[in-house]
């Protein structure tokens, strides 16, 4: 919005300076402003809305090249198409006064492409959009008040176009935004769960080495007493609660792998 409003103001300000510089040297009188003024406001808005959108499109894609044709490419591609030839041919064969309600027909593209693509799908199909339509009109030799109504018509269309590419850019930011921080707050929901069970686990883990510290040791003075039979009758509880330790420590890697209990 405020983008417009800018074009818009600035479009609007070169036509004032313009018009009052012809008025100045009596290139026109009173009554020409406003049939003078308003087809300068509107092609200098429809060329600030379409090429400024396009240039930044251009240079943000040439750093981050993320383009992928596929067959929707492809159809959109062809919708577009289509509905330029519809309009081509029925502004041909309609009467002058009847050529304006075929404009609507070049929404279709638009609009697909806005709410498909956001922002950029929109930017790209309304700067082809706009170059159809001129090469379209001066094909059919229309007249420059007709051409100021299309060019109207235009900027409806670019407004609209603009608005509603920038609003489903908006929301796939936001959805992606939602996505980035769910994944982070369900990582460190899980750190903080295994911060939560280091404690516990360090609990049980000291407890079956403790024990295998206290057999380990017993084993070793039997061995030094010569008494080798009784040594070997603890080395089954000296095992096993090594083995018992292992097996906490192998729970712990399974789980921080898998995110599994």
């Amino acid at each position: 919005m405020l983008f417009r409003s800018a074009g818009l103001a600035g479009a609007a300000s070169s036509a004032v300076l313009l018009l009052a510089l012809f008025v100045s040297i009596g290139a026109l009188g009173g009554a020409d402003i406003a049939p003078a003024g308003w087809p300068h406001i509107v092609g200098d808005t429809i060329g600030i809305a379409i090429v400024t959108p396009l240039c930044l499109f251009v240079v943000a894609r040439a750093r981050q090249p993320e383009f992928a044709p596929n067959w929707r490419s492809a159809l959109e591609i062809a919708t577009f198409a289509a509905s330029i030839a519809i309009f081509a041919a029925l502004t041909a064969a309609a009467p002058a006064r009847d050529n304006l309600q075929y404009f609507y027909l070049l929404f279709i593209p638009v609009m697909i492409a806005a709410v498909r693509h956001g922002l950029s799908g929109a930017t790209l199909a309304l700067a082809a959009t706009q170059g159809a339509l001129v090469m379209v009109l001066d094909r059919l030799e229309t007249g420059a008040g007709s051409f100021t109504s299309y060019q109207t018509m235009m900027l409806a269309l670019t407004a609209t176009g603009l608005f509603v590419g920038a609003v489903v850019s908006e929301r796939d930011a936001a959805r992606r935004l939602a996505r980035s921080l769910e994944r982070e707050a369900a990582r460190a929901a899980r750190f903080n769960l295994v911060s939560g069970m280091a404690a516990a686990m360090s609990h049980d883990i000291s407890q079956p080495l403790t024990v295998a510290r206290a057999e380990a040791r017993t084993v070793e003075r039997l061995l030094e007493m010569g008494e080798s039979a009784r040594a070997g009758e603890r080395m089954p509880t000296l095992i096993a609660q090594i083995d018992k330790a292992a097996e906490l420590l192998r729970e712990m890697r399974e789980f921080l792998r898998r995110g599994e209990a």
